[in-house]
């Protein structure tokens, strides 16, 4: 099949939607798949070949509310003439930039809700609808996102795939894990709650680290600057990032919002057997971070329970081994094999179903 993934950005820039495309796109060609990606770049456009995915940077013309404003994406989709295109939201720019349908099958990929307060939310949701009255399937990560996407009237469409990860393959680091604080990692916005992890962290002697980069950094860090034990690293490289989660008591995932749908940071503490302690909001998370199995989960927003589960964990080194081994059987149920093959048979199904018109001639199935 020839396939175009449209993304917001790819690796090395990173993030959730980054991981899961990255991971989908190099899963799909190692089925034999010809896949390209098309992703918001620099000034310039730059074509890359990445693990044998055909990367599209394309050019941005500075950012709309924080969102990429790139240009390009239906000349390029004209040239590539895709069977199927997969898009993953929200990318409102994007969405508004392929209005006109650009191949026989188009299937959208909801990770999560756009930021409320996003003045550019309106056309998000105006787009987003409109694409998904006209798209073949809806793929969720979560049953649990149907309705926090209010998405019941497109019920028959929706697809729940969860999202998979590779298990970590720096063998490098070994098999021993040596603690030395607890970890959080990911953006540093409002909704991901770093801020009650400062304040939780204020009356335990224990070092935090606090690895990523976003608009809150310098706020957090005036927060915590009377915190000796928080250290605040900015982004990271992959070897990094795998060094800080081995040589963690736990991953804090202390979100505050639904906006935080699933949580592939999650994943990536479970496949080294790091448990994590996560706030208990009714989406994904809570299907993947199970209280007193794989983590512990508190609710979210409250300081004090937030630091007694941290002080638990840190005190009760039997609890963390047995959480942490049980988090690692646990990863096996989101195998990153499993999400890529139903990915590429639905992909095929929806093109089964599809008859060759005019406007589609010469595109068949590569395999059938």
């Amino acid at each position: 099949m020839r396939i175009v993934i449209v993304g917001k950005y790819y690796p090395p820039i990173y993030g959730g939607i980054e991981t899961v495309v990255k991971g989908l796109a190099e899963g799909l060609v190692e089925r034999g798949h010809e896949v390209h990606c098309l992703v918001s770049g620099d000034k310039k456009f730059v074509k890359e070949n990445i693990n044998g995915v055909n990367v599209y940077k394309l050019p941005t013309y500075g950012k709309v509310f924080s969102q990429p404003l790139t240009t390009g994406y239906r000349t390029l989709l004209q040239q590539l003439k895709p069977e199927i295109i997969n898009f993953h939201v929200p990318n409102p720019l994007a969405l508004a930039f392929c209005a006109q349908k650009m191949a026989p099958v188009e299937i959208v990929t909801c990770h999560g809700p756009i930021d409320k307060a996003l003045p550019l939310k309106w056309a998000h949701d105006y787009f987003l609808d409109f694409f998904l009255k006209r798209a073949n399937k809806v793929i969720l990560s979560s049953q649990r996102l149907i309705s926090i996407l209010k998405m019941e009237k497109f019920y028959s469409k929706i697809k729940v795939i969860p999202f998979g990860l590779r298990p970590c393959v720096q063998g490098h680091l070994g098999d021993e894990r040596f603690e030395k604080h607890f970890l959080f990692l990911g953006r540093l916005v409002k909704y991901k709650g770093v801020s009650s992890l400062i304040k939780a962290s204020m009356k335990l002697p224990v070092p935090v680290v606090v690895a990523g980069e976003g608009p809150e950094r310098r706020a957090l860090e005036i927060k915590a600057k009377d915190n000796p034990f928080i250290q605040f690293t900015g982004s990271v490289s992959e070897v990094q990032k795998w060094e800080l989660l081995r040589q963690s008591y736990a991953l804090v995932f202390p979100s505050i919002s639904v906006s935080e749908t699933f949580g592939l940071s999650i994943l990536e503490a479970f496949s080294v057997g790091v448990p994590v302690v996560s706030s208990n909001i009714p989406t994904g998370v809570t299907e993947i971070n199970q209280h007193m199995k794989t983590g512990l989960c508190v609710t979210p927003g409250d300081v004090e329970e937030l630091r007694k589960a941290l002080w638990n964990l840190y005190v009760n080194r039997s609890l963390r081994k047995k959480l942490g081994q049980q988090a690692q059987q646990n990863f096996l149920r989101f195998d990153y094999g499993r999400m890529v093959l139903s990915y590429e048979s639905l992909f095929q199904e929806e093109l089964k179903k599809v008859s060759p018109s005019p406007s589609w001639r010469g595109m068949r199935p590569r395999g059938y």
